[in-house]
């Protein structure tokens, strides 16, 4: 999952990066599945849709500012130098859209060795099954 994330994560960039008129950069057939899996778009240069919550339960349409742009463009543009580089530039960039969109959906207070099926995104007769199991 994580290699899917990271893809994922330095796809978008690099269509944020290269905004300016080059062509669009090919989903692989994993991350292309990972998409339908959960019916939602692959992202544009303009916008994308952020899952969160378990299995995508919740949403959030985040609209790419300018200064996304310049973020996301200086930290992929820092890894062409080589593969080293690159890895450090996607964990650079999952770095940072944790920092931007962390406060935005509310997984800037996650909690440790939090349990799912105590989760909020359950409804209250799931959690109550759960726990008189």
């Amino acid at each position: 999952m994580r290699k899917v994330v990271a893809s994922v994560i330095a796809a978008v960039g690099m269509q944020i990066s290269l905004a300016g008129g080059a062509a669009a950069v090919e989903m692989t057939p994993a991350v292309a599945e990972l998409y339908k899996s959960v019916s939602i778009p692959p992202p544009t240069s303009s916008q994308m849709i952020v899952c969160y919550g378990y299995v995508c339960r919740r949403r959030y349409i985040l609209e790419f500012t300018t200064q996304d742009r310049a973020a996301l463009t200086r930290i992929m543009s820092a890894g062409k130098a080589s593969a080293v580089a690159e890895r450090a530039a996607v964990q650079e960039a999952v770095i940072w859209w944790d920092k931007r969109l962390g406060p935005i959906l509310g997984t800037n207070k996650r909690e440790a060795r939090a349990d799912f099926r105590l989760s909020k995104d359950r409804t209250p007769e799931m959690r109550h099954d759960f726990l008189h199991q």
